[in-house]
């Protein structure tokens, strides 16, 4: 991946947690997320750009320790700690979200702001929403 190898070259690799997601989990999400923090997970009705495998969710480690660089909030964490542009943080977690951004861009990815992890691959709107579920994917 082009992002990982202008990364590499600040020092930095990237760790995927979340790519491809059936449907059926994008229910099940919803179906368990309190509605006060139902802008952290996509609405069945509509799908989920991770459902038409455009979307993915991911952060930088440190190729000097191999460990996960600290952003303004965790990876998952629901609170505005998660916002792009949460100005509370430390300049070094915003310069680190900065860096993450501003390569993942640089490919035609664009962050989903209520979440720094959370980025979209251009023209995600021309895929189908797929419930495949992971079992039936075949290697290539």
């Amino acid at each position: 991946m082009r992002v990982n190898q202008k990364l590499r070259a600040k020092g930095f690799g990237l760790e995927i947690f979340d790519g491809y997601r059936p449907w059926s989990v994008t229910k099940t999400f919803w179906d368990v997320t309190p509605e006060d923090k139902k802008i952290f997970v996509a609405d069945p009705s509509k799908g989920s750009r991770h459902n038409r495998g455009c979307a993915i969710d991911l952060s930088m480690f440190s190729l000097a320790t191999g460990k996960l660089v600290q952003m303004p909030g965790e990876y998952d964490e629901m609170t505005e700690r998660s916002h792009i542009n949460y100005e509370c943080a430390t300049p070094e977690k915003k310069n680190l979200r900065d860096t993450l951004r501003a390569a993942m861009e640089s490919e035609g990815f664009a962050v989903y702001e209520p979440e720094w992890w959370h980025y979209d691959y251009k023209d995600w709107k021309e895929y189908p929403i797929l419930n495949v579920p992971f079992s039936g994917i075949k290697a290539r």
